[in-house]
């Protein structure tokens, strides 16, 4: 069924917000049931596919860091959903999910630079810019088509 009352642009940044809700909350479960291990095989992948070698990463407990990293993933989920749910009277939400890729960008350059380097840093520096720059892209296209 197609909605009448949004324009073509509103429509594909709705989809587009559907999408990072499932994809926040579905990052945010699995980073919450097996943060160590999804972790170790990102470093995996970047050096089966890329020849990215990491520095060992042991199994640690990250419990506190990951109750941090995790619950704002549950809240851009839900900030997600609500904004594509109720569109005009909630689009003020969406520069809250870009300001936040921006400055996660931010943490995942500095941990990169000062920390030891390892793969999941790189795709999570590409995952957050991307999400961020298409948010930004299709949020403006959105309010443009308003006018």
């Amino acid at each position: 069924m197609r909605i009448a009352q949004f324009t073509r642009q509103e429509r594909i940044l709705k989809a587009w917000l559907q999408f990072l809700s499932v994809g926040f909350l579905a990052v945010a479960i699995l980073f919450a049931i097996i943060p160590d291990q999804t972790l170790i095989y990102m470093d995996d992948l970047g050096a089966t596919f890329f020849g990215f070698t990491s520095p060992s990463l042991a199994e640690t407990s990250f419990g506190f860091w990951w109750g941090i990293a995790v619950a704002p993933l549950f809240v851009l989920a839900l900030i997600a959903f609500q904004a594509q749910a109720d569109w005009l009277r909630k689009n003020y939400l969406v520069p809250v999910i870009i300001w936040t890729k921006f400055f996660s960008l931010l943490a995942l350059l500095f941990g990169f630079i000062l920390s030891e380097q390892h793969f999941y840093m790189i795709a999570g520096l590409s995952i957050d810019g991307g999400i961020g720059l298409i948010t930004w892209f299709y949020y403006g296209k959105a309010t443009q088509s308003r006018n």
